[in-house]
């Protein structure tokens, strides 16, 4: 049983780990990538939940999430399809660990519709208790989507699952070594994220933690509500934890908004040392750096 899980393990992964290398190709065909991402989440979840697999299972989950957030444009995938999916792979980390749990709390989050900060918190203990896997990452991942999926229309709701993820985050960067040794115990081939490239912070293949731009996110929500120097100081944090290239241009934009044209120069010159600078993005920089001097000019 023991070696007929394990192929399933190292199948899951390799297929995973093949469509995120075709996803960084140019010429990639998304809706087919979503096609067999959903064949491979359909798969794994047609078995029961169990923890030894969760390393594979959450990580394909948030691929898939991920590519579906990410395939229409401003980010505009369906919000309830993709909290109950991520719900959903959430509430399986608690089915495969009910032994020992309060049975009515592990019920009451097992519903439709659960709330989603207890889910997380109760994930999350679960998570760092786990033995043999790495499940913090990809929950946190999953959890940091989930509030981008909830920053448009229930802001509140994005702030409190982000800070869950922060406060994890804390605690999580002085275990980070010793959770990547123990990761390689739950599966040999470790499941590819697509953000250890998107986000421009990890290499695809890296064995270090994909942390979430949780700082960004909650300047993003700081921003929205009108509370500037919060903002900034989430972004000063995001720079210091894990520099983030739309984390400096936002810094650079709401400096400009703020007429601090020397400073939003500043921020927006380390955008253009960033390794994942693209010439769109890097059009875009110059034209508001453009903008900064206009200004300094004419109010001199």
């Amino acid at each position: 049983m023991q070696k007929s899980q394990s192929s399933f393990l190292h199948r899951w992964t390799t297929d995973n780990n093949r469509f995120v290398s075709q996803y960084l190709t140019e010429d990639h065909d998304t809706a087919l990538l979503l096609s067999e991402f959903q064949r491979l989440v359909k798969e794994i979840q047609g078995l029961p939940a169990r923890v030894t697999s969760l390393c594979v299972e959450l990580p394909v989950v948030f691929n898939l999430c991920y590519l579906q957030y990410t395939s229409t444009p401003q980010g505009g995938a369906d919000q309830l399809d993709l909290s109950t999916t991520i719900c959903g792979a959430l509430q399986r980390v608690l089915r495969a660990s009910q032994s020992g749990q309060a049975v009515l709390t592990v019920e009451r989050l097992l519903t439709s519709d659960p709330d989603v900060t207890v889910l997380l918190k109760h994930v999350l203990q679960l998570a760092q208790g786990s033995k043999g896997t790495d499940l913090v990452e990809p929950v946190c991942l999953l959890a940091t989507l989930l509030a981008l999926c909830y920053l448009g229309c229930e802001r509140d709701k994005a702030v409190a699952v982000l800070q869950i993820v922060k406060e994890r985050g804390t605690q999580t960067s002085s275990e980070s070594g010793e959770r990547t040794a123990a990761s390689g115990e739950g599966c040999a081939l470790r499941p590819h994220l697509i953000p250890s490239s998107v986000l421009g912070t990890d290499d695809v293949i890296s064995s270090r933690p994909v942390r979430p731009p949780v700082h960004y996110l909650l300047a993003c929500c700081q921003y929205l509500d009108g509370n500037i120097a919060e903002c900034l100081q989430e972004l000063d944090r995001q720079t210091a934890e894990q520099p983030f290239l739309p984390a400096s241009y936002l810094k650079g934009y709401v400096l400009y908004v703020e007429k601090r044209y020397e400073e939003s120069i500043l921020a927006l010159q380390t955008c253009l040392n960033s390794p994942s600078l693209d010439m769109i993005s890097k059009a875009r920089i110059l034209n508001l750096m453009g903008c900064c001097c206009a200004q300094q000019v004419g109010n001199s």
